[in-house]
Order: structure tokens, then sequence, then C-alpha cells
């Protein structure tokens, strides 16, 4: 049917069984794209989110609807489903490796310190302690201070002496070595293997000795010569001074001791030999680091002797003889003693 405006419609009428009828009300139009469009615009209001109503009545007022703004959804990453992000798969994979690596490193080394201790445990722990001691050792070396375990030796000698007796107890030889003293003669009491020796002169050898044994007992006193043997010993140091000192004392010593009895029987003196003594006890005299008690009181008694028999070269008495003679007695006790 064709749209009529109302001035159209007022001319039409309308016949029904030959009566005619009157219009009394406008014709209502339908037209199919009007309501398919009507019912599009329901369909699209449903979709719409965020839709309110201005009022909750029937009314026809216009409803108000609220849309994004400027709304700029976020770009979705592109996955590949077989290779994925390749930043992400490698930085996983290194990570990854450097872990089984440590990890394996880790393993063998604990693994062979593990067999190693069950294997041969006495010779681990031994190799550990020998470690352990050469970086004591090292430090200690480098302050100038060998291990305590370090010894140093003193080489055996002989030396001829004059005896004047062996006893039983440090009384009976005490009493007897002061009465040798009253006399004005040297006297040493030592104690070795539970028995108590008296000795009055040291000698070059056992003939100047036996000699000087002679002239002794022309004083009523009761002596005899003797080779005194005084075995090598190994001595505890905690300084490599101590050791240097243990071996210079031994060959002071005893040719200090011949150059006296030369002198005493006037007999010339090798030069050679007081050079060498000379160069020997200076050597000494700078020995400063001496911390062993034993070997300071050997190094004291040592000097003391060569003060005596520097005094005697320049004398030449029996006085300062005598005097040298126990100054070397005094020190032949403390080597005995060490």
């Amino acid at each position: 049917m064709d749209k009529h405006s109302k001035t159209t419609c007022d001319n039409i009428t309308i016949k029904i069984s030959g009566k005619e009828m009157p219009i009394s009300e406008e014709m209502k139009v339908h037209h199919w794209q009007v309501e398919k469009e009507s019912a599009a615009a329901e369909e699209e209001l449903l979709e719409q989110p965020f839709v309110t109503s201005a009022s909750t009545d029937s009314s026809n007022e216009k409803l108000e609807t609220f849309k994004r703004i400027h709304y700029v959804p976020p770009k979705k990453k592109k996955v590949n489903f077989l290779l994925g992000n390749r930043h992400e798969m490698l930085t996983g994979f290194l990570l990854s490796w450097k872990a089984a690596v440590t990890a394996i490193v880790i393993g063998l080394i604990f693994g062979f310190v593990m067999l190693k201790i069950a294997i041969y445990p006495g010779d681990f722990f031994a190799e550990q302690a020998v470690k352990k001691e050469k970086v004591v050792q090292h430090k200690k070396e480098e302050n100038g201070t060998p291990t305590p375990q370090q010894t140093a030796a003193i080489q055996s000698m002989s030396v001829a002496v004059v005896q004047g007796g062996v006893f039983s107890s440090a009384e009976a030889a005490e009493t007897t070595a002061s009465v040798v003293k009253g006399k004005g003669l040297p006297a040493m009491v030592v104690e070795m293997n539970g028995q108590y020796y008296l000795y009055m002169i040291g000698a070059e050898n056992l003939e100047t000795a036996k000699e000087l044994g002679d002239k002794i007992a022309a004083q009523n006193v009761e002596v005899y010569a003797k080779e005194l043997a005084i075995a090598e010993k190994n001595i505890q140091v905690e300084t490599k001074a101590e050791a240097e000192f243990l071996q210079l004392t031994h060959s002071l010593f005893l040719t200090m001791l011949e150059v006296e009895t030369a002198g005493y029987f006037k007999r010339p003196i090798n030069q050679e030999k007081l050079t060498a003594i000379e160069e020997k006890i200076n050597k000494i005299k700078n020995i400063d680091q001496i911390k062993n008690k034993g070997i300071k009181s050997l190094q004291t008694e040592q000097l003391k002797s060569y003060q005596a028999f520097k005094q005697y070269l320049e004398a030449k008495t029996e006085t300062e003889w005598i005097a040298a003679q126990q100054a070397q007695l005094n020190y032949l006790k403390q080597l005995i003693s060490l």
C-alpha cells in the first residue's frame, strides 16, 4: 500500500454492505523496512555494555549509553608454538647449561675426594697434614723462624780431661770440688747417668792431659787423665740463629782449648787458629735471636770463656790460666747438660 497524506485520506470513503462508513481515525501504516531497522536497533542495544536507563518507568525518555573513549586494546604477542620467544628460549638454555656444568664439576670433585677417602683414608689425611705443615713452615721461615720440630745437631767430640774422681752423690762430689778449688785449681762437677764426675783440667789431647795431671798430683790431689767422649746431640731449636750458633760453638771450644794449653807450655801459638777464633766469636756475638734457654746459657758461657781466654793471652800468668780453664769447664758442663 502506498503512503498517503492526511489530505488524501479525507477524500476517501468506504462502503460496507452498501453503507458508507465514516473514517474516524487515521490508518496505521506499517513499513517492513522500518520494522527491520527497529529490530536491529533493539539487538544492538542488547549487545552494548555499560548501558543504563535514565529512569525505571516506561516513559519514552532517551537512554544514556556509556562507551569507551580512546581505548586502544593491547597488542597480542604472536606466539610461535614451535619456537616460542627466541630470546627467552636462548636465555633459559644458557642458564640451564651453566647450572648443569656447575653441578657436574662439583659432583666430580666431591666424588673424587670421597673416593680417595674411602679407598686410601690414611694417605688422604696424611697428605692433608703434610700440606698444612708445609704452609706453617713456609710462614715461619718467612719470619726467620723454623718449625718447632726442627733440630740442629752438635757433632760428637772427644775432649782430653784431668778427672778427680767419680761419686755416687752430688754432695760428696761438691765437697771434693771445694777442696780442689781451695788449692787454687779449677774444678767442675757434672752429673751423667746417675753418677757425679769431678773434672779439673781440659787439654788439647791425652798426652797433654797426662802432663797436666802430673803437676796437679804433686799437690797431693789424686787425679788421672782420660778421654771424655761426648756423643752427637740433636737439639730442638726455635730459630735459625740457634742452629747457626750450634754449628759454630763446637769447633770454637776445641780451638780455644788447644791455644790455651799451647800457651801454658810455652809452645808457639798458631796465628791462623787465633784468627779463626776471632772470626767465630764475632759471629757468635752478633747472634741475638736465641730463645732456647739452654742454648742461650751455652752462648753466655762461651762468651765468658773467650774473655778469660783473651785475658790469659795478654797476661800469660798462672792465675789467668786457671781462670781460663775454669771458664772452659763451665762451658763444657753446660754443653753436656743440653
